[in-house]
């Protein structure tokens, strides 16, 4: 019995032989009158891949944009001039942004093994058993997850408001002015993701 890249022992009568992986030929030839020959070839292969993210974000906030609350009391108007208050503009801004986890996993190729495995048997003697086995065994487990959590709390107030101009005296205007009061709140949130590429 030969074999050729994967080299093993064989025996005139009886032979029995486990090819490990990587066996590219295996010959069974020569052998003598009544002899009994078995070749097993076993190719296996196991791969287990498992990715796993988990995103919590909390996020507790108070958005305020305030023009107002401006006084303008007790004064006399008139020729010393008129009380004005002037505000300008109040904006204020809260993005929050939250990007879930993403798994990427490449598989290798399925057993790895030569595809052209060879087996031949011949020239053997009258009479003799001759049996090869081949076997190609490939497992792939693969296992992804993602968990994404979100909390978001938040008060958004705009206010150009109480404004107060009392108790005021003489010929002339009090003026209160105020700009403008804004407040601009965005949660995005952009889900997890898994890519298997084969």
């Amino acid at each position: 019995m030969k074999f050729t890249k994967t080299l093993l022992a064989a025996g005139i009568l009886a032979a029995m032989a486990v090819v490990p992986a990587m066996a590219e030929e295996v010959i069974v030839s020569g052998n003598g009158n009544n002899s009994n020959n078995t070749a097993i070839v076993k190719d296996e292969s196991s791969t287990t891949v498992l990715q796993g993210n988990a995103t919590v974000v909390v996020t507790i906030a108070e958005v305020k944009s305030d023009t107002g609350d401006n006084s303008a009391n007790n004064n006399t108007t008139g020729s010393n001039g008129d009380p004005t208050i002037n505000t300008g503009d109040a904006t204020s801004k809260l993005k929050v942004d939250v990007a879930g986890g993403t798994n990427t996993a490449t598989l290798p190729e399925p057993c790895g093994c030569p595809d052209d495995d060879t087996v031949k048997i011949k020239d053997n003697g009258n009479g003799s058993t001759n049996k090869v086995v081949v076997k190609d065994d490939s497992t792939t487990l693969v296992g992804q997850g993602n968990l994404t959590g979100v909390l978001t709390l938040a008060k958004v107030k705009s206010d150009s408001g109480d404004n107060k101009a009392n108790n005021n005296t003489g010929s002339g205007n009090v003026k209160i002015k105020t700009g403008n009061a804004k407040s601009k709140l965005k949660v995005k949130v952009t889900g997890s993701s898994n890519t298997l590429n084969p």
